[in-house]
């Protein structure tokens, strides 16, 4: 499997499809679809549209400003979010932490969407500040969530913030950190479920070679 995909990927379906009370079956299809749909296009995009909005009209720093209301009540609305996470976790109701942990980024890009910051920042800056120091909160505490499911991940994503070291509260809860973007890139990507069947079954015809020669 890992020479398919990073391991994320892997986790990532395995703990979303993960049987809580019935078996769950694999199908190429639905991890495509998973993938794509709420990994990539959820997770992935959310975190690519604010660091690069930040490193593009910010010069990769993070405005340090007092939020707004709105601003205020969404951040207030994602810690509700992370303590249904954690309640799910103490119940060991893995799946529903992730879809839970999915919502919230659900959240985010519906909260970036609708203050439209690139139209602030020449006319409201204030506004178009508080509104990418919220989102840049929010994916500290993303990160700190994903560690639980996608941990390479979430460290990689925990460093593209200009953190140091791995994931911890203190600093993803903070609203006060200066933050500086340190590198860009996208954090996921789609998969075409044709390319992946064709690179296992090209892993398995070397196998079989192996596999032949040895015998």
């Amino acid at each position: 499997a890992l020479q398919l995909l990073p391991a994320d990927y892997w986790r990532f379906y395995m703990i979303y499809m993960r049987p809580e009370l019935k078996d769950a079956s694999f199908s190429w299809e639905d991890f495509e679809s998973k993938v794509n749909d709420e990994l990539n296009d959820i997770i992935g995009n959310l975190i690519h549209r604010v660091l690069s909005f930040i490193a593009s009209r910010y010069n990769g720093q993070v405005p340090l400003v007092e939020l707004d209301e709105e601003a205020s009540s969404f951040l207030s609305r994602v810690k509700e979010i992370g303590r249904e996470i954690e309640d799910n976790l103490m119940k060991i109701k893995l799946r529903d932490a992730l879809r839970t942990f999915i919502e919230m980024a659900r959240l985010g890009n519906k909260f970036f969407n609708n203050r439209e910051p690139w139209k602030d920042f020449e006319s409201n800056r204030g506004r178009a500040d508080s509104t990418i120091l919220a989102s840049y909160i929010l994916l500290k505490i993303i990160a700190f969530y994903m560690h639980i499911f996608m941990p390479f991940s979430a460290e990689k994503l925990w460093k593209m913030l200009g953190l140091g070291g791995e994931p911890e509260a203190r600093a993803a809860f903070s609203d006060h950190d200066k933050g500086k973007i340190s590198s860009l890139e996208p954090l996921f990507r789609k998969i075409k479920k044709e390319e992946l069947i064709n690179k296992l079954n090209q892993i398995r015809e070397r196998g079989e070679v192996l596999s032949a020669r040895e015998s």
